[in-house]
């Protein structure tokens, strides 16, 4: 097509000739054309000798030598059009074009103007490039040809072509880019030879393949945050229309398996650049943004990397700096691993036990163990949509002292969180669990918090690591913690008695007896009841059924037993009046000076257990009151 293009303008140019001999044989104008014609020949057979396909390699000059670029280039005659003469007449030339292409760029190409000359100038050089032009659209996904940074633009090539070898330095705006060493391939004429699309995506397609693969590292942040674990997958596809691409998928292997800050990113690889440059930004939205280079083992000397990621020196990696929120940007490598692998659950999960100090009890102490599980839970950010789902962190907290729990939300390691704590427990599902949040820092197993309750803080604790059972807690957990509080009340059981004086004219002092006792109701949770008697009521006329909270976590032990509406326990005689008894149970009395630790006065009144309160009676009456357990 070209040649054909090359003979049409001979052909013009001879019209003109003739036409313009026919209207005068002494015409000026005609010996111009003759001469025009006579320099266009000249050049022709300068430069169709050169014509033809160039292959080869480009050396860099700050680059190993394991970074050579395959180039092709292409010297072509064109006819140009250079204006009109003095009569008006167009100028048609031939030019020396070169269609200059590397492997490593994602553009068709640079076409340059070129200048040949069959003898060798004292510089060495008889074939000049000059003049660049980008050949074709920026790929999508890619940079602009040769314009990845103004240091890597290509200005000239200036070398020599002799016996069919073009040797070469080729430049840049900030000097010498390397040496140029090509050899004839064939005679083709064809500009569109070299920008085959199927070819350069090809090409393409191989050099994402060379970094494709799992690269993973970790990020320092923040404070109070423990490590970032970060894996990054790049893999090259070919697109419906066949150019090739390169895809990113970010995960968080420190929270998996939670899923919620994984996100697909977008790629801007720039293969011609030097180190070679690449940006990872979140295809939508807002979350992790990576700039750096990325190095392969091409680039180690005297090391056969292939396969090799054994050696240190064949590490494949990314190196630059990481943004995963606003204000958090940290220096990071990932390292590209052999085989991609299920990352391991997160190293928070697990179970842990610590003693609650709390502030207000400076000799008490509660023993906690905390679970920390993954469940899977319906959301639904949009209610108009149906509910998803997802993986979520959860905490199962029970108290040692009272066999009470609760299921808690949970923020772990949340990079938009992360001033003060880096887990954070909230939300308890138990309406009646008395404890409301635990927050703090988790660090190599320890979970250093504050435990609040609905009146702020109440104490501190350190729960250490033991179990790595993420399992959440079983169906028979409530089954399990009633059974061990049920032991707890049998300990209490038993018979207390003691004297009500209530220090009015019109009643005597008598003995009060409160039975109390332990028991399951149908739906297995424990309970204790009391049955209350005086000494002074012969037919148990004043007898009575109570209710017993006893709430063992608190201390001291607080104890209240108040009138129920039924009264048939023990024989009562069913009417029903109030009573009440509020105090605290206590091991022994706080003021005795008997050593209770020794076996033989075990039974002595002062070394058993008690009840220490206030009894209420009917017309206001109260009495302050000291019940003793019974002895077996």
């Amino acid at each position: 097509m070209k040649n054909m293009f090359i003979k049409m303008s001979k052909l013009s140019v001879v019209i003109l000739m003739m036409s313009a001999c026919s209207f005068d044989k002494n015409d000026p104008s005609a010996d111009r054309v003759k001469e025009r014609e006579k320099d266009r020949d000249k050049l022709v057979q300068q430069y169709q000798p050169v014509e033809g396909r160039y292959v080869g390699k480009l050396e860099f000059f700050d680059r190993p030598n394991q970074l050579t670029v395959d180039v092709e280039l292409g010297l072509i005659l064109e006819e140009e059009n250079a204006g009109v003469d003095s009569d008006g007449l167009p100028i048609v030339r031939p030019a020396l074009r070169a269609y200059f292409k590397r492997a490593d760029d994602l553009n068709l190409g640079l076409v340059f103007k070129a200048n040949y000359n069959t003898f060798i100038d004292p510089n060495n050089q008889n074939l000049i490039l000059t003049n660049p032009a980008v050949l074709g659209a920026k790929p999508a996904g890619g940079p602009s040809a040769g314009a990845a940074d103004g240091d890597q633009d290509i200005t000239s090539i200036l070398g020599k072509l002799e016996n069919e070898v073009i040797t070469a330095q080729v430049l840049t705006g900030a000097g010498v880019l390397g040496k140029l060493s090509l050899k004839l391939k064939d005679k083709s004429t064809e500009a569109s030879s070299l920008g085959l699309q199927n070819d350069i995506n090809e090409k393409v397609l191989r050099l994402y393949k060379r970094i494709e693969g799992t690269y993973e590292g970790s990020v320092n942040v923040g404070k109070v945050l423990n490590p970032v674990q970060v894996r990054v997958t790049l893999a090259a596809v070919a697109t419906a229309n066949g150019k090739p691409a390169l895809s990113a998928y970010y995960e968080r292997l420190d929270l998996y398996p939670l899923t919620d800050a994984n996100q697909e990113l977008v790629v801007d690889y720039k293969t011609e650049s030097y180190p070679q440059k690449i940006t990872l930004a979140p295809a939508t939205g807002s979350g992790f943004n990576f700039s750096g280079i990325i190095y392969s083992a091409l680039e180690v000397n005297h090391i056969n990397c292939l396969n090799n990621f054994k050696d240190k020196e064949c590490e494949f990696y990314m190196q630059g700096e990481v943004v995963l929120a606003k204000n958090m940007n940290s220096p990071i490598k990932m390292v590209r691993v052999k085989d991609r692998y299920q990352p391991k659950d997160a190293q928070v999960l697990g179970r842990y036990k610590g003693a609650l100090q709390f502030l207000d009890r400076k000799t008490q102490t509660t023993d906690l163990e905390v679970s920390l599980f993954v469940q899977e839970e319906m959301v639904s950010a949009d209610p108009s949509k149906p509910a998803s789902r997802r993986q979520s962190i959860k905490a199962y907290v029970q108290r040692s002292d009272n066999y009470t729990g609760s299921t808690f939300s949970v923020i772990y390691n949340d990079i938009l969180n992360s001033d003060n704590y880096n887990l954070v427990l909230f939300g308890p599902v138990n309406n009646d669990f008395e404890f409301i949040s635990l927050r703090g820092n988790m660090k190599n197993g320890v979970f250093a918090a504050e435990v609040l309750s609905g009146n702020g803080v109440v104490g501190r604790i350190n729960l250490k690591w033991f179990d790595r059972n993420t399992q959440a807690p079983s169906s028979g957990l409530n089954n399990q913690l009633n059974e061990k509080l049920f032991e707890v009340y049998k300990k209490i059981q038993g018979t207390y008695s003691g004297a009500v004086d209530y220090k009015a004219a019109d009643t005597q002092v008598h003995t009060a007896k409160f039975v109390i006792t332990a028991a399951m109701t149908a739906t297995g949770k424990p309970v204790l009841r009391a049955y209350y008697t005086r000494s002074d009521d012969l037919y148990n006329g004043l007898s009575l059924d109570l209710a017993v909270d006893f709430k063992p976590e608190t201390s001291p032990q607080r104890i209240t037993m108040s009138s129920v509406a039924t009264s048939n326990m023990g024989g009562g005689s069913g009417q029903t009046y109030l009573l009440n008894v509020d105090g605290f149970l206590l091991p022994r009395n706080p003021a005795t000076r008997v050593d209770c630790a020794a076996k033989e006065n075990a039974n002595i009144s002062d070394c058993r257990p008690r009840i220490s309160g206030t009894l209420l009676a009917p017309k206001g009456r109260t009495a302050s009151v000291v019940l003793v357990k019974a002895t077996k």
